[in-house]
């Protein structure tokens, strides 16, 4: 909202005269409002300098509005010019519109189902935008002078040193709403225009998973769980980040977690955590790596040993030899597909026999949005859909299904996310390839002779089954 609102106007009047402000032009100001109100028209005039339209909504909407950060942001230009101070600034940051302003994007982003807030300073202003079912979505923009306090009172919850402002900084804190706890990971960074943050959200506790809930079809299901009971050898999960990586080992070690195996990880950072299970965060400052991580806690006696990803040689042979020698080993590790894995390590310097040996399955997987079961509707598949199914082996169906979009979906046609994957199985046909340092090709095609449904036929299958749409799954793949 322009700073013509933001300096007359507080968050007090417009609470209890029932408005809200919408949209400011050159020459007019738009507000919500319950019912129209004339006389307070020709105040808001008077005192704007400009025309007042009103829009009546219910008091549902109205309510929400009024809760919105933006109303919070009106108050914020009165505290601009000392902003810049060093010494004020802290000060500044504790004043209850800064407060307010950061605890109620938080709740906001909270209540739409958000994963991660964005804090971002351009030329002539910041952008807040949230991260919600994996997609980015521009929230609000406000004036650029917002952005020194609120940036500093992030960096006050999350204990950062607020006068350095030239370096990254890494920091959380707690956050509370609805009797539900929350950790919030802050990251900051420099900009050329001024510093950045993003929050990720995550809620605490124990989480509630299984391989069953997370959208693997049954057969891919009963061959994950194969691999987990196994007494030794090494399990992938690969994808981009953000394709739900973690969770799904979450999901398996909760599997195996029955109290008659000690289960040891290295993570970072630690996102969730799980009863009955040692979780060491790394701090590569002090020196505790991966690598350092891992020979230390194979002391431990561990039966399970998961590692939040493999990034170079030192953590990926110590891996290796770990399942080689009694232990089950669950890794991540940055590849676009399942068969891709194999030739990611073997570049990495792992010989290709101990990873013949080694290795007992992987993963590859994606997360894509669900459509929204509200506004949910069929539809006749386009020609370009026949075709990408007819292509990929799936039969063509006779309808498909999309979302029109909705309030609880944000007008997206889409809610929640669920899985695809494509799950590959070390046979003798598999070793015999990766010892001959066999192409990422020739082992997929191998393994789709043994039965392996390939990543986008099995997103292709799901938006057949109605789960989500031919779009969606198209996106993901190519990204």
């Amino acid at each position: 909202m322009d700073s013509a609102v933001g300096g007359y106007i507080n968050h007090e009047f417009l609470s209890a005269n029932g408005i809200a402000p919408l949209e400011e032009g050159k020459d007019y100001v738009k507000f919500a409002c319950l019912k129209e109100d004339a006389y307070l028209r020709e105040i808001l005039q008077r005192t704007l300098g400009k025309r007042v339209i009103f829009q009546v909504v219910d008091e549902e909407k109205m309510k929400s509005l009024l809760e919105d950060p933006v109303s919070i942001g009106l108050e914020l230009e009165a505290l601009a010019e000392d902003a810049l101070d060093e010494r004020k600034l802290e000060n500044i940051a504790e004043e209850a519109p800064i407060v307010k302003f950061v605890n109620d994007t938080i709740k906001d982003a909270i209540l739409r189902s958000a994963t991660d807030i964005h804090i971002e300073q351009f030329e002539n202003s910041v952008v807040v935008r949230y991260r919600i079912d994996g997609i980015l979505y521009t929230i609000r923009e406000y004036p650029k002078y917002i952005a020194p306090p609120v940036i500093s009172r992030i960096k006050i919850l999350s204990r950062l040193n607020i006068a350095e402002k030239r370096l990254p900084q890494d920091g959380k804190f707690s956050y509370s709403l609805n009797g539900q706890d929350y950790d919030i990971r802050v990251s900051t960074v420099p900009s050329v225009h001024g510093e950045g943050a993003v929050l990720r959200i995550l809620k605490r506790g124990e989480i509630n998973l299984s391989l069953h809930t997370l959208g693997f079809k049954e057969r891919d299901v009963n061959t994950l769980l194969s691999f987990i009971k196994k007494p030794y050898g090494m399990i992938l999960v690969t994808g981009p980040t953000g394709s739900g990586k973690t969770t799904t080992l979450y999901a398996c070690m909760k599997e195996i977690n029955t109290g008659e195996k000690k289960i040891i990880t290295v993570e970072d950072p630690v996102e969730y955590n799980l009863r009955g299970v040692v979780q060491i965060q790394v701090m590569p400052k002090i020196g505790l790596t991966f690598a350092n991580a891992l020979r230390n806690i194979l002391r431990q006696d561990p039966d399970v040993i998961m590692i939040g990803e493999i990034r170079d040689l030192e953590t990926a042979s110590i891996a290796v030899q770990a399942s080689l020698t009694g232990h089950l080993v669950l890794a991540t590790l940055h590849t676009n597909d399942s068969a891709s894995a194999f030739t990611r390590l073997i570049d990495m310097g792992v010989e290709e026999f101990l990873l013949a040996s080694a290795v007992v399955g992987v993963l590859s997987q994606r997360l894509v949005r669900k459509v929204c079961p509200y506004c949910m509707y069929e539809y006749q598949p386009a020609p370009f859909e026949e075709e990408i199914l007819k292509l990929n082996g799936v039969e063509k169906p006779q309808k498909l299904y999309r979302g029109r979009g909705c309030e609880k979906c944000n007008n997206t046609g889409y809610s929640g996310r669920t899985v695809i994957g494509e799950v590959l199985s070390v046979t003798e046909g598999i070793r015999s390839l990766i010892v001959k340092k066999a192409d990422a090709g020739k082992i997929r095609e191998q393994a789709v002779r043994e039965g392996m449904i390939p990543l986008l036929k099995d997103g292709l299958l799901k938006a057949v089954e109605g789960t989500t749409t031919v779009e969606e799954i198209l996106r993901v793949y190519r990204d």
